[in-house]
C-alpha cells in the first residue's frame, strides 16, 4: 500500500466527490471524544510523501479534499503543502478541520490566507471555557480556539464552528449557537455533529455517551436558534425518525468519503470501509436511501431500540 500510493510513478488517483485526507497524527490538543488516539505513536508521512499523494491528486476536475489530522497546522511544513496544493491543483476544493489554536497567531494566519481554504471546520465543545477545556484536556485551549477564529474572520477566512454532541454538552447546543451567532456574526454557518464512539471517545464513552432519543430535543431548539439569525446550520448523522419532520431538511451525512486516514494505512483504505449509515433495522423506511442513518459505533452501543421507520 505505501509503495501503491505514495509513489507517483503509480498514476493518478481518480477521484469525484469528497476525500478526508489526515496529515498526520499529533495534535496540540488530547480531546477525549477524538475517534482518533494521540497517545498512540504513529509516524507521520513526510513532505515527500505528501507531496507525492497530492501529485497523484491533480488532475482530478470536481474534487473535495478535507485536510485534517490529527490537528493538521501543527506539522512544519503546514504552509507549503497548503500552498503546493493550491499552486498545483487550484481546481480542488480544500477544506480545513483544525481546532483554530495556531491561528491565535496573526503572522500564521496571514500566511494561510495568502492561499486559504474554501472554509475551515473548528470544533467548539462548549461556550463555557471550563467545559472546552476540560474535553480538550488543554488549559487556555478555548481562549486560543475563540482567537484563532477571530482572527481568520479577520483575514476573511470562512470560518464554520461545529459543537460535537456528547452527554457533557448536549443541553447546551442550543446556547451554543446563539454564542456562535452573537460572538463571530461573520459567520454563516454553524455544525453540530452526532459522536462516533470510536478512539479516545470510545474509551471515555461512560462519560460521552448520550442516546440521540435524549439530544434531539436540544438539537431541534439550536436549529430554531440558528434560524432565528439566519444561520445555515446542518446536524450530521441524526436518524430522520427521531426528529419532528419539519427538522429533517437540517439533518445531513458529512459528504467526505474516507480514502485515507492515512494514505499509507492498509487498515484504513477508504471508500472499502463503510462506518456509518442506516441498517436492516430501518427496514423498508421511507427515507432509506435519503436518511444519513447514524454511526455504527453508536449502533453497536445503543442497539436499534429507538428507531422508528417511517412507513407513510
Amino acid at each position: 500500500m505505501i509503495n501503491e500510493i505514495c509513489d507517483c510513478s503509480s498514476g493518478p488517483l481518480e477521484l469525484n466527490g469528497s476525500i478526508y485526507c489526515g496529515l498526520g497524527f499529533g495534535c496540540n490538543n488530547d480531546c477525549i471524544l477524538c475517534v482518533a488516539n494521540i497517545s498512540e505513536k504513529r509516524e507521520n508521512m513526510s513532505t515527500s510523501q505528501m507531496v507525492a499523494y497530492f501529485d497523484r491528486l491533480i488532475d482530478n476536475k470536481n474534487l473535495t479534499i478535507q485536510i485534517s489530522g490529527g490537528e493538521p497546522t501543527i506539522r512544519g511544513d503546514f504552509l507549503y503543502l497548503m500552498e503546493y496544493l493550491s499552486v498545483n491543483a487550484p481546481q480542488i476544493t480544500k477544506v480545513l478541520l483544525s481546532n483554530g489554536r495556531r491561528f491565535s497567531n496573526t503572522d500564521f494566519t496571514a500566511k494561510v490566507a495568502a492561499y486559504p481554504p474554501v472554509c475551515v471546520l473548528v470544533p467548539l465543545h462548549s461556550y463555557r471555557p471550563a467545559l472546552h477545556d476540560m474535553i480538550t484536556r488543554r488549559q487556555g485551549s478555548f481562549n486560543e480556539t475563540v482567537l484563532g477564529i477571530r482572527n481568520m474572520l479577520e483575514y476573511k477566512i470562512i470560518v464554520i464552528p461545529k459543537i460535537i454532541v456528547n452527554k457533557l454538552n448536549y443541553q447546551l447546543v442550543p446556547d451554543f449557537v446563539e454564542f456562535v451567532a452573537q460572538t463571530f456574526p461573520e459567520c454563516k454557518a454553524v455544525g453540530v455533529d452526532t459522536m462516533d464512539l470510536l478512539g479516545s471517545a470510545g474509551a471515555n464513552k461512560e462519560t460521552l455517551k448520550i442516546k440521540h432519543t435524549e439530544s434531539a430535543p436540544y438539537i431541534q431548539k439550536a436549529i430554531d436558534v440558528a434560524q432565528k439569525y439566519g444561520l445555515h446550520i446542518s446536524v450530521i448523522y441524526m436518524p430522520f425518525c427521531l426528529v419532528e419532520e419539519k427538522y429533517r431538511k437540517f439533518i445531513s451525512a458529512d459528504q467526505f468519503i474516507v480514502m485515507y486516514k492515512d494514505p499509507r494505512d492498509e487498515r484504513e483504505k477508504g471508500s472499502l470501509t463503510k462506518e456509518r449509515g442506516t441498517v436492516e433495522a430501518c427496514g423498508k423506511c421511507k427515507y432509506v436511501g435519503e436518511c444519513p442513518g447514524t454511526w455504527y459505533s453508536y449502533f453497536r452501543e445503543f442497539g436499534y431500540d429507538e428507531l422508528k421507520p417511517i412507513y407513510d
